[in-house]
C-alpha cells in the first residue's frame, strides 16, 4: 500500500510517497490525471510497462506501441533513480526529490532532443511547474529504442525522481 511519508495518502500530511512500483505507477498516475481533459492535439496515451523484464529488451512495450501508431513526438513517463542517499557525494547525485520532474539529456542509448526539450521546459516555466534535469547517462530506459524504432521520432523522458527504486523490502 502506497503511503505519503508522515500520513497515509489522502490525509495532506507529508510531501514524499512510500511504497511497491511507484517507478511504473507514477507514471500511470500521470497519464491518468492528463486524460480528465481533453487534449490540445491528437495524442495517445500508452500504458506500457515491464519492469521486471527491462534487463533483456528495455522498452518492448512502448516499441511495440511506436511501431503501431508511428508518432512524429512522444514524451515518456518514467520514474528515475536520484542516486540521493545517506553519505553520497553530491557528483553522484542526478536529481532530488521534491524539485520537480526530472527531464532527461540522455540515458545509456541515446541524446535526447534539445528542441522537444527547450520546449517542454518553456512551457513548463510558463505554467509555474517544477522541473530539473536528470543528469546520470548510464541507466538504459528503452527511450533510445523507442526513439530509434519505425520511422523514429522525437522523443523527451520526463522522469518522476524516486529514491531505493531497487530496495526490497524487509
Amino acid at each position: 500500500e502506497a503511503e505519503l511519508l508522515g500520513g497515509p495518502v489522502g490525509s495532506g500530511e507529508g510531501s514524499m510517497m512510500t511504497g511497491r512500483g511507484l517507478a511504473a505507477r507514477g507514471g500511470c498516475a500521470v497519464l491518468l490525471q492528463l486524460l480528465q481533459e481533453e487534449p490540445a492535439c491528437d495524442c495517445w496515451f500508452v500504458f506500457a510497462v515491464s519492469g521486471e523484464n527491462w534487463s533483456l529488451v528495455p522498452g518492448k512495450g512502448a516499441m511495440l506501441a511506436a511501431r503501431l501508431l508511428d508518432p512524429l513526438m512522444v514524451v515518456m513517463l518514467h520514474g528515475v533513480d536520484t542516486g540521493e542517499g545517506p553519505g553520497v557525494p553530491a557528483e553522484k547525485i542526478h536529481c532530488r526529490c521534491g524539485e520537480g520532474a526530472a527531464i532527461s539529456l540522455m540515458d545509456g542509448d541515446f541524446v535526447f532532443d534539445r528542441g522537444l526539450r527547450q520546449m517542454v521546459t518553456e512551457m513548463a516555466d510558463d505554467q509555474g511547474v517544477l522541473w530539473q534535469y536528470h543528469t546520470g547517462k548510464g541507466q538504459v530506459t528503452g527511450a533510445g529504442r523507442l526513439a530509434a524504432s519505425g520511422e523514429g521520432c522525437f522523443l523527451l523522458p520526463v522522469n518522476l525522481p524516486l529514491r531505493y527504486t531497487g530496495a526490497e523490502a524487509a
